[in-house]
């Protein structure tokens, strides 16, 4: 279930809460913002694509939101790939679907 909170005088933040899942957060301008990316990650979550839409977006959502260097979101789907497909034995996933860090010329 999701609840929107008011940040500051411009911001709205957004947090889902399901048994099962990982809470999420993310901020944004306005709460109709919010609220629109909510209902799309609880639609997902009761399609069971949660995990796959994350992952997709990982790597995009480090560089540009956070800033981070490119090295680090290399290392860190790295980390990511190598235990999804440890637990692929238990999970449906198909280990080429998987985004495969390329090295980065920094």
């Amino acid at each position: 279930m999701a609840s929107f909170y008011k940040r500051g005088d411009y911001q709205w933040e957004a947090k889902i809460r399901k048994a099962g899942f990982p809470q999420l957060a993310r901020t944004f301008e306005s709460k109709a913002d919010a609220m629109a990316w909510a209902a799309e990650v609880e639609t997902e979550m009761r399609r069971g694509n949660l995990r796959a839409i994350d992952i997709a977006r990982y790597p995009d959502e480090r560089l540009e939101v956070n800033g981070v260097c490119p090295a680090t979101v290399v290392r860190e789907m790295g980390l990511l790939q190598r235990g999804v497909l440890r637990s692929s034995y238990f999970a449906d996933l198909s280990p080429g679907s998987i985004w495969t860090p390329r090295l980065l010329k920094l």
